[in-house]
This record gives structure tokens, C-alpha cells and sequence, in this order.
């Protein structure tokens, strides 16, 4: 074999090589993004699973102000979990998509809701203590180990956390009242009032799981999503406020402050 030959043979070769390489290469970064997606899911999957959660059976809600014969309110997911909140609960925890806020529940529906909505995690500290110094520095000194605070968010939204034994158990977005009907700022003690309360004064608007937060105001559920909507009361999704209605003490504190 003459020179030239070799030498074309070896630069037939170095370019397969090269190419190999390359192809190589290609492979291999179409393997690890596969891999990095199949990890990303699993982080997800993971996060749903754990994340803390009260399951309610609508078959349960059956004479109840939410649903049938003696409903107050229309059984929509909105009333139920809050019209900003119900995508990101049915549609990412509960994996059923095509779900609207306006949407009518069924009357045999399994829903997972979660204790801390997602999104507040970042608002609320997990201590009470902690939360306390941090935003409210003149309540600091509280011995009291359950306590309940509605406050404004960074976003700009109102929400409302409960702590139970100093610790974060439950967050979700709220409606307060509105500008010229402030909910007026304090410290209160929060006790249960009426599942079928209405309003006296303003054409006896629905009240669901009403709890006195003073002579003339509530925290109770009734239609909005996260404006300011009502006279004075603080309004809170459907399923969070039976929760409340069935689990915080009475004589509870609740801090109402920096709103607007």
C-alpha cells in the first residue's frame, strides 16, 4: 500500500472516530436530560405525597351549608377551596385536570386539601415564636401556644395562618373587609358561633361556620377570592373554615393586623 493510502485510510478512520465522539456526545446529553426529567418528576411526586393534608368525602357534606337540600351556598370548588386556590389543589394534588373554580362538586368526591397552601409556606414561619418576631414584635412575648393571625402577604393578598402547640398547622388565602368597611385591627379571642348563621344587617347573607371574633364581627365562609369583599368579617374558604369551626379551641387568640 502506497503512502497516500495509508495515510487517506488513517484520516478515514481519525474522522469516525471523530464522529463517534460526537455522536457519543449526543447520546449521552439526551441520556442525562432524560434522566433529569425523570428525577424532576420524582421530586415532584415526592412533594405532593408529603405534603400535609385533611381528605374530605363530599358524600360527607351532605346537610351541611355546603351541598343539598339545606346548602346555603352553591357547592362550587370556588366557595369550597377559594376561587385562586382551586386549580392548583384539584389540578396538582389531586391530579384532575379540567377542574374550574365554578365548577359544581359531586356528591361522592374524594378531596385532598392541604393544611399550608403551597404558596405560604414562604409567608408563615413554621414557629410561632419565630413568626411573631418577625412580624408582629409586640406580640412577641405571648405564652399562649395556639393562635390564630390574619395578615397581609408580600404579594399583596390577606391570608390567614393557625398554629397549635406553637407550631405552623394550617395557611390558606382570605378575604377581609372592605375600605369603607375596614376589619379593624386587635387582638381577640376567637370562639365558635353558628353553622347556619346570616347576616342580621345585610340581607341575611350567608355566614356558614361563623366564629365571634367580637360583638359584631366573624370569621366565617361566604363568596370571594382574595379582595378585600366584606363588611367588617374576615372571609376563609369553605373547607378550611369547617376545619377551623371543628378544631381550634375556643378562647383561641386571633391577631388581626398590618391588613391594607
Amino acid at each position: 500500500m502506497s503512502g497516500k493510502s495509508i495515510e487517506s485510510s488513517m484520516d478515514c478512520e481519525l474522522g469516525e472516530v471523530e464522529n463517534l465522539k460526537v455522536l457519543g456526545g449526543v447520546i449521552a446529553d439526551k441520556k442525562l436530560g432524560e434522566i433529569s426529567a425523570i428525577v424532576s418528576k420524582l421530586n415532584s411526586a415526592e412533594k405532593t405525597r408529603n405534603f400535609e393534608k385533611f381528605t374530605v368525602n363530599t358524600k360527607d357534606l351532605k346537610g351541611t351549608p355546603f351541598l343539598w337540600d339545606k346548602r346555603m351556598i352553591e357547592p362550587t370548588y370556588g366557595n369550597l377551596l377559594w376561587y385562586s386556590q382551586t386549580e392548583y389543589i384539584m389540578r396538582q394534588l389531586n391530579k384532575k385536570n379540567g377542574v374550574e373554580s365554578s365548577d359544581w362538586i359531586t356528591g361522592n368526591e374524594v378531596i385532598d386539601v392541604p393544611m399550608v397552601y403551597p404558596e405560604l409556606k414562604n409567608e408563615f414561619s413554621e414557629n410561632l415564636s419565630a413568626f411573631l418576631s418577625k412580624s408582629f414584635p409586640e406580640y412577641k412575648n405571648e405564652t399562649t401556644k395556639n393562635m390564630v393571625i390574619v395578615t397581609k402577604c408580600k404579594n399583596g393578598k390577606n391570608a390567614l395562618a393557625y398554629y397549635k402547640n406553637w407550631k405552623l398547622k394550617l395557611a390558606t388565602y382570605v378575604s377581609i373587609g372592605k375600605l369603607r368597611t375596614k376589619t379593624i385591627t386587635g387582638k381577640y379571642q376567637l370562639t365558635p358561633d353558628q353553622i347556619r348563621r346570616r347576616s342580621k344587617k345585610y340581607k341575611r347573607s350567608p355566614m356558614p361556620y361563623s366564629m365571634l371574633i367580637d360583638w359584631w364581627f366573624f370569621l366565617h365562609q361566604w363568596w370571594s377570592n382574595w379582595n378585600p369583599q366584606s363588611h367588617w368579617c374576615v372571609r376563609v374558604p369553605g373547607l378550611y373554615q369547617k376545619w377551623l369551626y371543628e378544631n381550634v379551641p375556643s378562647w383561641t387568640t386571633i391577631v388581626l393586623g398590618w391588613l391594607y
